[in-house]
């Protein structure tokens, strides 16, 4: 209790960077420590007492929010830089040379001591990194396993400054998608999800070029890994970035919609969604604007999925969001079904409420909304034609229609015949 405590107090000063510097919870401690957090009001600790010299600097007072808001401190600032590299010496690279497996795993093991240092000095890591693809290629799996660890501590340990080393890596470690032995998988994801959250922008053209390699991998889990790798990287980059990556690969992923697999075809149907919900439909019409029911239905729910994420502030993509919406084109549901808040589970892919579908509907190209509205009917979503020829986006209306149209939940009319 007293250790929940100090990370309290620390919240208080430090906001959520507080979080980046924890060790790993049990789920248990996790949500303890987030209840903590919501009942506090973090960035709004003050000193109360200040040493004689130097005497405090005077603090000016500013209107509305915070400008020097602690959330922004970069966590990693709190930690000193750690030279690793001139602790590397010659008998570390024998080993890694020696024909005996053992030697080469216990050189790593002693690396990965060395970079469990949360912050590494910049310097020249490209004989180390050369050294770590080479072994990726190694006979002995444990060898293989512990170079991707270490790669994934290096990303996580020199951010921005491992760019380069990441887009050299990125084509080999794509490559182990086709790994399936559990000494491959944990590590290949931790080194992937770092280099994407500190190196790489999928809006360069580099990024989408590799990408588009593991989509036309001749071993099929390849292309589907490849493709979930990119689903969870979208939420973490920048609009600017998700519209280069919708440029480069709108084309391809599109045409993958007609995939012989049916995860390849969710998948590409879940990320074109997340693109059209970050990006908007008029940079997305181009590539979606002619595609059939069927499809669009794909690209809607992911769409759905996305605007929720973002409503609820998550930042980071749900992993089983492509197991939630696996059965979308094999098991229908014709009549939603309605929880007691009277909101609609749409084929147990998200639970949304009307309002939000309505606001979902309001932003939507004209043909692009015409097209999902037909699949909103086929599903029992709202009814399939309004009296006098407007469709009504609520399942539901109540109050008088329009002119010559159907009226929304709230009774307000619209003069063209369609209800919003």
């Amino acid at each position: 209790s007293s250790s929940l405590a100090f990370v309290g107090e620390l919240y208080r000063w430090m906001g959520p960077a507080v979080k980046s510097i924890l060790p790993d919870l049990r789920d248990a401690q996790i949500s303890e420590l987030d209840a903590m957090f919501a009942k506090s009001e973090h960035g709004t600790a003050k000193p109360e007492k200040f040493p004689r010299a130097p005497e405090p600097v005077a603090q000016v007072e500013t209107r509305g929010p915070q400008s020097a808001a602690p959330s922004s401190l970069d966590p990693l600032d709190l930690f000193e830089e750690t030279d690793i590299l001139s602790q590397l010496k010659r008998p570390f690279w024998t080993a890694l040379d020696s024909s005996a497996w053992k030697e080469k795993k216990e050189a790593l093991d002693s690396l990965l001591v060395l970079l469990n240092a949360p912050k590494l000095a910049k310097g020249d890591y490209g004989d180390l990194v050369r050294k770590l693809k080479s072994l990726m290629g190694d006979a002995n799996i444990n060898v293989v396993g512990t170079s991707i660890e270490a790669i994934a501590k290096l990303a996580a340990a020199l951010r921005g400054d491992f760019t380069k080393h990441a887009y050299f890596l990125l084509p080999s470690l794509i490559d182990f998608f086709k790994e399936k032995k559990p000494q491959i998988v944990g590590v290949l994801d931790q080194a992937l999800e770092n280099c994407a959250k500190h190196c790489f922008s999928i809006g360069d053209e580099k990024f989408s070029n590799e990408l588009i390699k593991g989509f036309q991998h001749k071993v099929g889990k390849v292309k589907t890994d490849t493709l979930q790798f990119l689903l969870k990287t979208i939420p973490s980059q920048s609009p600017e970035a998700v519209k280069g990556c919708a440029t480069h690969l709108g084309n391809i992923l599109v045409k993958m919609l007609d995939d012989a697999d049916g995860e390849v075809r969710t998948t590409s149907g879940t990320i074109l969604g997340h693109m059209v919900a970050v990006t908007g439909h008029p940079h997305m019409a181009k590539f979606i604007g002619n595609l059939d029911q069927k499809k669009m239905k794909l690209i809607a729910a992911g769409e759905l999925a996305a605007s929720k994420m973002q409503q609820d502030g998550q930042s980071g993509s749900k992993e089983n969001l492509v197991k939630k919406i696996a059965n979308l084109e094999a098991s229908p549901q014709k009549t939603p079904q309605k929880t007691g808040d009277g909101k609609v589970n749409l084929k147990n892919v998200q639970t949304i409420s009307m309002a939000n579908l309505e606001g979902a509907m309001k932003q939507l190209d004209p043909k692009v909304a015409a097209n999902l509205n037909k699949v909103l009917q086929q599903e029992g979503v709202v009814p399939k034609q309004a009296p006098g020829g407007g469709t009504a986006v609520a399942a539901e209306s109540s109050g008088p229609a329009g002119r010559g149209g159907a009226s929304t939940r709230g009774g307000a009319s619209t003069r063209g015949g369609a209800s919003t």
